[in-house]
């Protein structure tokens, strides 16, 4: 039917097996391999293709400053996304056992509302991270057992899986 056959390559390390035979006439590719790829650009920022190393989770906690036996589940919601998780924290901080989970916000730049939450939950068993490049936020979704997010179209969507850390979006769950 089609005069014109193409497949879209989100990732190497996943979709690298398009490659075999029989090819189409064109790919379009989020990953430069030659110039028979029109190259869109990754889809995650460079240090999260530069630090896919294997370490294990646990060491990967330890160097996070997080607990290596305990479930670690990140609150993941930047900027302004951040102060949405103010409807769950009571909830999360009480509800859960504090000697299995530990909860990690990822404040981004959003210092105030690390801060202020700090302050305010001393007691609980939460940590609050702020900003952070590339690579520190790579080893920190690697060293996580899961994340909560509140938004769909956001980077981290992406960020998260490609270090295979599964997501929950909160704003959909009863």
């Amino acid at each position: 039917f089609a005069k014109t056959n193409m497949i879209i390559l989100p990732d190497p390390s996943i979709h690298g097996i398009y490659l075999a035979s029989p090819k189409p006439k064109h790919y379009i590719s989020y990953w430069k391999q030659d110039r028979k790829f029109d190259f869109l650009g990754p889809l995650a920022r460079k240090g999260f293709y530069d630090e896919l190393k294997y370490t294990t989770k646990q060491s990967l906690k330890k160097e996070n400053g997080l607990d290596p036996n305990k479930t670690t589940i990140l609150i993941l919601a930047g900027g302004e996304w951040i102060n949405k998780s103010q409807d769950y924290i009571d909830m999360l901080g009480y509800a859960f056992d504090p000697e299995k989970y530990e909860f990690v916000f990822v404040c981004g730049k959003n210092e105030r509302f690390r801060q202020e939450m700090e302050r305010q939950y001393q007691d609980v068993n939460f940590k609050f991270l702020g900003w952070m490049d590339d690579v520190q936020m790579n080893r920190v979704l690697r060293s996580g057992d899961c994340g909560l997010c509140f938004s769909t179209g956001s980077a981290v969507i992406t960020e998260s899986g490609i270090c295979k850390l599964p997501l929950y979006i909160i704003d959909t769950l009863g």
